[in-house]
């Protein structure tokens, strides 16, 4: 059986752009299915899971799934939803906020594959 394609909100490529320009890095995770984020984006040492969600559409469309209510529900990190450009600087600033608090912290615990100089 063939997956079907992800299905993406209008707006997404726009708030990718707006994550980016503003130093965040983001993956595409729109085709993970299962209630999974569209996007998950990381600034120095902050990462953030995002389902992304269209302002243009009346909020009975801006819903979250069933799926995303479960992984919304169980997931212990940063998650939240971003329906606009405003909404993802918003977030930037957050993210920049947190960073600097943990500025310094070594997440490197030994394993060789990340392996500093190697």
């Amino acid at each position: 059986m063939a997956r079907r394609a992800a299905k993406t909100d209008a707006n997404q490529s726009d708030i990718i752009k707006v994550f980016e320009q503003l130093g965040v890095s983001v993956e595409d995770t729109s085709g993970a299915h299962n209630g999974f984020t569209d996007i998950v984006v990381g600034y120095k040492g902050i990462t953030v899971l995002v389902e992304i969600k269209n302002s243009a559409n009346v909020p009975s469309k801006r819903r979250l799934t069933d799926d995303q209510v479960k992984v919304h529900d169980r997931f212990q990190g940063a998650i939240t939803v971003v329906e606009t450009q405003e909404q993802a600087i918003a977030l930037v600033e957050r993210m920049r906020e947190a960073a600097y608090r943990i500025a310094g912290i070594d997440w490197y615990v030994g394993a060789i594959a990340n392996a500093p100089g190697g």
